[in-house]
């Protein structure tokens, strides 16, 4: 049964998440958001687990949503994390065998058999997704940068930071803070705390990855990389960063440790004891992406360009210019993940 529209009802904003329009559509009855999740959709918040809003909602909440604001539920749906998926997140529920699929049958400097077989410290394959933590899904004290909400005419927060692929905005040069959202102008805060320079490298790689979460692909020397194969990398990549140096091969490891120390290590962080990246605490995954971004930038974008999947003579699958990104945005349009253009492991 249609229940009464809500008399005020701002529109989502472009990108924004969902936990973030809920918080605008509650300000603007001047109620917290508990309380309005209670009498407005009528949500048992009491059973709502923290940081469930932008990842799987309670179900029913965006049916109510759509019939209480006229906005339909495909576009309240594109304000989670599900927009992700399969195309660029494989899946919202952790499954067996998720880790390899997604990260560890992909190489950029390495082979990956020995990686697939080697196992990870602590991960928990019963709880790990990709790129997804904790932390960035919680909606009380939202993580983003600062200087967008200044800039904001209406300050929300992006459904690209609930997840860990950044760490700084690569527009304003600024790492990501925690807990500006509230304020009523973030630019007060500017005085007592100034901005955190985000490193070079740093706003390399997460432009690359700004490039592929908005338009669907990015741009290398020789052409467009889709966006899904491109998160897929870099989390191999960092897979590659983060692993115990046995499993290096060839000029990987010289590679591995130029990273390291161009990002201000002596040598290798722990070397290798790290659990998965989306356990790791946020200035750990800062400085993983830090040291991305070094040997990515070491590397060049014309031999980027030129990789071969895992060392194993596969080039990355470049689609040319006049082809993205404007295919890439149809849903239809996909990354090739289980033909053998991307250098899965030999050993199955």
């Amino acid at each position: 049964m249609t229940r009464r529209r809500l008399p005020l009802h701002p529109r989502p904003l472009s990108g924004e998440a969902l936990s973030s329009w809920l918080l605008r559509l509650a300000r603007a009855y001047r109620l917290d958001l508990h309380t309005f999740l209670v009498r407005a959709l009528g949500v048992d918040v009491a059973g709502v687990p923290q940081g469930t809003l932008d990842l799987s909602p309670p179900v029913g909440v965006i049916e109510t949503l759509a019939d209480r604001t006229g906005v339909a539920v495909e576009r309240i749906q594109a304000m989670t994390l599900a927009a992700y998926t399969p195309l660029l997140i494989d899946a919202l529920r952790p499954q067996p065998g998720l880790f390899r699929t997604y990260v560890a049958r992909l190489g950029v400097l390495t082979w990956t058999d020995a990686r697939a077989c080697a196992p990870v410290r602590d991960l928990d394959e019963g709880r790990w997704l990709p790129w997804i933590t904790a932390d960035l899904l919680n909606h009380e004290q939202p993580t983003g940068c600062r200087r967008c909400l200044v800039e904001d005419a209406v300050p929300y927060t992006r459904l690209c930071w609930r997840a860990g692929w950044m760490a700084s905005c690569p527009v304003h040069g600024e790492c990501f803070e925690t807990g500006y959202l509230d304020e009523r102008d973030p630019s007060w805060s500017y005085a007592w705390k100034p901005a955190e320079p985000a490193p070079p490298a740093l706003t390399f790689v997460d432009g690359l990855t700004l490039s592929a979460v908005t338009t669907g692909a990015v741009r290398l020397a020789n052409g467009w990389l889709h966006a899904g194969l491109w998160l897929r990398l870099l989390r191999a990549l960092v897979d590659e960063l983060t692993r115990p140096t046995r499993l290096l091969r060839g000029a990987a490891y010289g590679h591995v440790l130029h990273a390291w120390r161009e990002a201000g290590f002596a040598q290798r962080a722990v070397h290798g004891a790290f659990p998965p990246f989306e356990s790791l605490a946020p200035d750990r995954r800062k400085t993983v992406l830090t040291v991305a971004g070094h040997l990515l930038r070491h590397l060049g974008e014309t031999e980027l360009a030129e990789l071969t999947l895992g060392q194993q003579g596969r080039r990355l699958p470049l689609l040319p210019a006049a082809r993205a990104p404007a295919m890439l945005h149809s849903n239809r349009c996909r990354p090739e993940l289980n033909g053998p253009s991307l250098g899965a492991s030999t050993n199955t």
